[in-house]
C-alpha cells in the first residue's frame, strides 16, 4: 500500500502508516496520504506485467481491505488475521483461505472494519 503511494504520488509525499489491533483480533493496517482523489484500483495483471500486482496481493492476504475518504486525504487500509506469536517463524497459510473467509472489499463509508 506505501509503494502505491510513492508510484502514484511521487517521492516525499507525506504518509502516515498504523498498525493497531482490533477488537476481533486481527491486525489493522492503514495507509494514509493527502489526495483524496488517487484510488487504489483492484487489477488483474499479465504474467510479463511490471506492475498492478500490489493490491491483488493485499486483497489475497488479508481479511478484507477499504479505503476511507476524507476531504483532505484518503486511508487505504485492510486487516490481517492474527497468527498468534507461537506461529510468527510461518507467516503465509498452507493453503488457500477456507471459503467461509471469503475476501471483501469494502468501500463504504459506513463500513470501515471486517466484522
Amino acid at each position: 500500500m506505501l509503494t502505491n503511494v510513492i508510484d502514484h504520488l511521487g517521492e516525499g509525499t507525506p504518509v502516515a502508516i498504523r498498525v493497531t489491533d482490533t477488537p476481533g483480533g486481527h491486525t489493522r493496517i492503514e495507509v494514509t496520504d493527502p489526495d483524496p482523489r488517487a484510488l487504489p484500483v483492484l487489477l488483474s495483471a499479465t504474467g510479463t506485467a511490471e506492475s498492478g500486482r500490489g493490491l491483488a496481493l493485499v486483497d489475497q492476504l488479508s481479511l478484507c481491505w477499504g479505503v476511507d475518504q476524507g476531504a483532505d486525504h484518503k486511508t487505504v487500509w485492510c486487516e490481517l488475521a492474527d497468527i498468534g506469536i507461537e506461529n510468527q517463524s510461518s507467516r503465509l497459510p498452507a493453503g488457500p483461505p477456507p471459503a467461509t473467509q471469503a475476501h471483501r472489499h469494502i468501500t463504504e463509508k459506513t463500513q470501515t472494519t471486517c466484522e
